[in-house]
């Protein structure tokens, strides 16, 4: 979990872009979860 967040974080530093990425692809593993 904690991996998870750090990895949101770290990606928000780089752009928007590249942080809403990284959130829909959080988003649908937690879908496939």
């Amino acid at each position: 979990m904690n991996k998870i967040i750090l990895g949101l974080l770290i990606c928000s530093g780089f752009s928007v872009n590249i942080y809403a990425t990284c959130t829909y692809n959080f988003d649908a593993t937690q879908a496939s979860s």
